[in-house]
């Protein structure tokens, strides 16, 4: 897999995890980018 496309897949993948145990409500950027493992600037190039 394409090292872009694994990074924006392990995004997809935390979001999901933390808006199902926080709600969309408590959902925070900074939560998932923790739970990925990446950086906000690599969060906001690939979306």
């Amino acid at each position: 897999m394409d090292r872009g496309v694994a990074r924006r897949h392990a995004f997809l993948l935390s979001a999901r995890e933390v808006f199902l145990e926080q709600g969309y409500e408590q959902a925070s950027v900074n939560d998932v980018v923790r739970r990925a493992g990446g950086s906000f600037a690599t969060l906001y190039a690939q979306f």
